[in-house]
């Protein structure tokens, strides 16, 4: 058996063009909430600057650590902005991947264990697994959400831990942010790098480079 863990966001799923204006309406908000700006309109220069480009792959991240915020502040961001994006993939139409939701299947039955490890929260993750048909493949026990992805190998460890009664021969995690597979490869992981131009950017730290998950997929032996 493998482990075959997923990141969500734009990995597992291409979210970000139903998240995007409310994440960003959100942070503007919670930006003023919190004394850093007088007006969300003062807020959005910032955030544009750094909300998906910076050196943590997480906005929340990056702001609260120019703000002198702690991790309590991103996760309390987290924990607000979740059913409001949860509710803008419904809304905006998200819906099931066939050729992807059967690999994944075909993969599930031959050895391969399948996992999430997102800084994405459960309440926003949790109730999209059945929109995108994947429910039946992802029990909640094996969704590793931000309470234990962070910037350090401690998200990876858990799902190994869950795991390890199977005894898995190798571990496998495909994510959009290469800003974490330093962490994974600590962890053993074989890391592969899911990005729109992700051949060309060549990430050192990642041993695959794919386009889609799809594509990773497909290179994957069978009898795991």
């Amino acid at each position: 058996m493998k482990l075959l863990a997923l990141d969500f966001d734009e990995t597992l799923a291409l979210t970000y063009q139903y998240v995007i204006p409310v994440w960003d309406t959100f942070m503007a908000e919670w930006l003023v909430r919190h004394g850093h700006y007088a007006t969300p309109e003062a807020a959005y220069g910032e955030m544009r600057k750094h909300t998906f480009n910076n050196p943590y792959g997480c906005g929340p991240t990056f702001l609260a650590k120019h703000f002198g915020r702690n991790t309590a502040w991103i996760d309390a961001f987290y924990q607000a902005v979740a059913p409001l994006a949860t509710a803008a993939c419904i809304e905006g139409g998200m819906a099931p991947n066939p050729a992807l939701n059967a690999k994944l299947a075909e993969l599930a039955e031959n050895g391969y264990i399948l996992t999430i490890i997102s800084q994405a929260h459960r309440d926003y993750i949790l109730p999209l697994l059945p929109v995108l048909g994947v429910a039946n493949l992802f029990p909640p026990a094996l969704v590793v959400d931000r309470a234990h992805k962070r910037l350090n190998p401690h998200g990876y460890e858990v799902a190994q831990h869950l795991t390890s009664h199977l005894k898995p021969s190798a571990c496998y995690i495909a994510d959009d942010s290469a800003e974490n597979f330093p962490h994974a490869t600590s962890c053993g992981y074989i890391c592969a790098h899911i990005h729109p131009e992700a051949p060309a950017r060549k990430v050192p730290t990642a041993q695959a480079h794919h386009t889609t998950l799809l594509s990773f997929l497909n290179t994957l032996p069978l009898h795991a």
